[in-house]
């Protein structure tokens, strides 16, 4: 079996590249710790990827489209991110599995297992329903704040939140909608006629 590790703390590779050893014998290695080292890696001839979800060079979910893309879609992100937000924008840009870093060594050793003999794995955040996108009642809100031309500030005051909470769901849509802007977030979820 051919493995790509992709995360840019080499410490945690060492410790993932250990645990995999122990559970597939006679597994390839392939290492990277960034986006631009990952796609230089010949992707297609991989059995699957293991992918830290904010490594440099990611851009949401464009990167992981083109990841699983280039994995014919083995691959699983395993992030500290701990977002059932993040969690279902991977599967709908074509991750296989999502596990959180937070999980313990044995659910990690589960969720592995299961990964590595193809069956997709949603561990550490509860499931749910996807829909499409995956939008939180509040990111509707601020979506549609955004659109009438608000600033952060006016969204915090109009919902009672901080600025850096209206930031973090802002880059949450960002990351579902693949938009680096405002103005881009609100095109994109205009023509998916989210607005």
């Amino acid at each position: 079996m051919r493995l790509v590790l992709a995360d840019d703390h080499e410490l945690f590779l060492d410790g993932l590249e250990s645990l995999v050893n122990s559970l597939v014998p006679k597994v390839e290695v392939h290492r990277a710790q960034c986006l631009d080292s990952l796609m230089s890696l010949p992707l297609a001839q991989m059995h699957a990827g293991i992918i830290d979800l904010k490594m440099p060079g990611m851009k949401g979910g464009i990167s992981i489209n083109r990841i699983a893309n280039a994995l014919q879609g083995r691959l699983m992100i395993l992030t500290s991110s701990e977002s059932q937000v993040e969690q279902e924008a991977c599967f709908q840009y074509g991750a296989q599995a999502f596990v959180s870093k937070g999980e313990s060594r044995e659910n990690l050793i589960i969720a592995l297992t299961k990964f590595l003999h193809s069956n997709p794995v949603r561990a550490g955040i509860p499931p749910h329903p996807a829909t499409s996108p995956a939008f939180t009642f509040r990111q509707q809100q601020i979506l549609q704040a955004v659109a009438d031309g608000l600033t952060n500030k006016q969204i915090g005051c109009q919902f009672n939140i901080s600025e850096n909470t209206v930031k973090k769901h802002l880059s949450h849509l960002f990351m579902i909608l693949d938009a680096s802007t405002r103005s881009e977030c609100v095109a994109k979820a205009r023509q998916m006629k989210l607005l």
